[in-house]
Order: C-alpha cells, then structure tokens, then sequence
C-alpha cells in the first residue's frame, strides 16, 4: 500500500476511535466500507474451514415471511438484513456475517432470528429477495441489482436480456421500473435458484 494511502488510513482510524466514545456517534456504519472491503480476507485469515468466493454482500436481506414466528404477521414480505453474506468456494455453506463493535449493539430480537436462520435453507431466502422485490413499491431496482449480484455468484440464473429489461429507464406511477412488470413475468414462469446444495 502506497504511504500516501497508509498515512490517510492512519488518520481516518485515529478519528473513528476518538469519536466512537462519544454519546451520539455509532461506529459500525462508519466502519463498515472497511469491513466490506476486507471481509474475505479476514474471513480467510479466521477459522472458518470452508473458503469463499471473493464477493460478499451486504446488507443481506432476510424475508419474514420465511421464519416461523412472523407467520401471523401481516408484514410478512418485509426483511431483517444481515451485515454481510459469504458464500463457500464449493456452495455448500452460507456464511452471515454480523458486525459488532458495541456490546450494547446486540440485541435478544437478532440474536434469536440469526439462530433461527441456521435451521433454514438459504435458497429459501434466495427465493424470499424476488417475492420482497414484487412487493416493494419504491425499491425494485436495488432488488434487482441484489439480483444481479446473487446471479454473479451463481445462485441464481438470470439472463443479461431479463436484467437489463428489469432496469429500463421508462418510469410508472411512484418511482416504479416498467420493465419489471417483464422481468417478474420471466421470473414467475423460470425461477430457478442454481445453488440449492447450500445446506447452512
């Protein structure tokens, strides 16, 4: 890393850690592009037994409707998100990854919901991102390139033509990508999830 770099890091590190005493000011958003940047390395230098494939996502979302205990909820196409997500070399395992620099951060509520997840299969919540995404009214395009990505790391196959007919310019009513109405038309008749191995 060029000194110039290292001198700059030096003094953003040395401004994270003399503010993250103070009343108002939350560490882990501020810290978090590092993280994200870094993660597979330090997941590579960490005990997991199994390597991964060198993107993470963040910022995982998580579908209700997939945990038990939000099955009577009526908001059950809404989401808990995950710091991050990585995926093994062999697509076997899901790794979610949650940052903590507090203490006081975690929370009963996550804690339960991030074990209850270990019992589920992710290409569950695979499916779950495109049933959030038909039911967003104001973020269909993040979905789709959350899509975009999930297909980057083959966990689901999704053609060049249907991603880019998704994020056509043309606009509805409120913000609404036209062409999704086409893409979720795809999606309803082939959605295939191509990485169903991943067992946890």
């Amino acid at each position: 890393m060029p000194a110039e770099i290292s001198y700059g890091f030096k003094h953003v590190f040395e401004y994270l850690d003399r503010s993250r005493h103070l009343p108002g000011f939350r560490l882990e958003p501020h810290v978090a592009p590092f993280f994200g940047i870094y993660m597979v390395d330090i997941l590579d230098a960490s005990n997991i037994t199994k390597p991964i494939r060198p993107m993470v996502i963040p910022e995982f979302p998580l579908r209700r409707g997939e945990f038990a205990r939000f099955e009577n909820d009526t908001n059950q196409n809404g989401a808990k998100h995950v710091d991050y997500v990585a995926i093994s070399n062999d697509a076997n395992v899901a790794y979610f990854i949650e940052l903590k620099t507090d203490a006081k951060s975690i929370s009963r509520s996550e804690n339960q919901y991030l074990y209850e997840s270990q019992e589920l299969k992710f290409h569950d919540f695979v499916q779950g991102i495109f049933k959030i995404a038909t039911a967003s009214k104001t973020s269909k395009r993040k979905y789709v390139h959350l899509l975009h990505q999930l297909s980057q790391l083959q966990l689901v196959r999704v053609p060049d033509d249907v991603y880019d007919k998704s994020l056509e310019h043309r606009q509805l009513h409120h913000g609404v990508v036209s062409g999704w109405t086409d893409a979720s038309s795809w999606f309803n008749r082939t959605w295939q999830v191509g990485m169903n191995g991943i067992t946890r």
